[in-house]
């Protein structure tokens, strides 16, 4: 009979613990607006047992625990420090893939290509504050009209000038609006 891998709890793990408890209650609150009551616990809650309107803001709230417990800054994802490449390899990824895809699209494709223009604008730098907080959700970098996340199929294109200000180049059936 083989024994269980018990996988040793990190201080991130501790910190998701505690971002997860407060986090339970806006998804309480966020499942009371649909018309359910009572408590749900994010951490032991199955998606496969909500539908996708329940499980949707799980998944959301769980994500911002995630980088609530993380802490990245604007530095650890400009530098790529230690603690960007731990968060990467985390085990609490398993307790849901949505929350952490989420998690890492606000890091990798929208924050790592912001950060190095909010070192230089400060204008900029609320922004990046938000997205790192997940004050706000960045996941429409990925899209375009028309594609949805086809990715091999988008027709943006983006060009650093000289200036480092970037010029846009979109088809009028491609653009967000």
């Amino acid at each position: 009979m083989s024994v269980p891998y018990k996988y040793p709890l990190s201080r991130t793990t501790a910190q998701f613990r505690k971002h997860i408890t407060r986090a339970a209650l806006a998804v309480a609150t966020s499942m009371s607006s649909l018309g359910q009551t009572g408590t749900i616990n994010i951490v032991q809650a199955c998606l496969r047992s909500f539908t996708m309107q329940e499980s949707t803001p799980l998944t959301y709230q769980r994500s911002k625990a995630f980088c609530n417990a993380y802490g990245l800054t604007a530095k650890d994802i400009y530098r790529f420090t230690p603690k960007f490449w731990k968060m990467h390899r985390e085990a609490l990824v398993a307790l849901d893939g949505g929350a952490f895809t989420l998690f890492v699209i606000q890091c990798n494709p929208f924050a790592s290509t912001l950060a190095p223009f909010a070192m230089k604008r400060p204008e900029l730098q609320p922004v990046l504050q938000a997205a790192l907080g997940f004050n706000v959700s960045a996941q429409f970098v990925l899209t375009e009209v028309n594609h949805g996340l086809d990715a091999r199929s988008v027709q943006t294109t983006a060009i650093l000038c000289e200036m480092e200000s970037l010029i846009s180049i979109l088809l009028p059936q491609t653009m967000q609006r």
